[in-house]
C-alpha cells in the first residue's frame, strides 16, 4: 500500500469519527427545556440555527467520508 493510500484511509476514518461526534450533539438543541440549552444561555427557538448548521456539517463530513472510501476502494481494487 502506498503512503497516500494509507493517508486517504486515515482521513476517511477521521471524517467518519468526527461526523459521529457531531451527530451525537445534533439532537440536543431541538429538545425543549434541555439543561444544555440553559448552560449556553440559548432558547429553544435560537438553537434551531445551531441545529441546522450542525446538520449541514454532519452531512458534509459523512459525504466526504463516503467519497474518500469509494476512491480508496477503486484505487486498491
Amino acid at each position: 500500500m502506498c503512503r497516500w493510500q494509507s493517508k486517504l484511509s486515515s482521513v476517511a476514518l477521521r471524517f467518519g469519527l468526527i461526523g459521529n461526534l457531531c451527530l451525537a450533539f445534533l439532537f440536543f438543541p431541538v429538545t425543549r427545556g434541555s439543561s444544555i440549552l440553559l448552560l449556553f444561555g440559548l432558547t429553544s427557538e435560537a438553537s434551531i440555527k445551531y441545529h441546522i448548521w450542525l446538520g449541514h456539517i454532519v452531512m458534509t463530513l459523512f459525504t466526504s467520508h463516503g467519497v474518500c472510501y469509494i476512491i480508496y476502494w477503486i484505487v486498491t481494487k
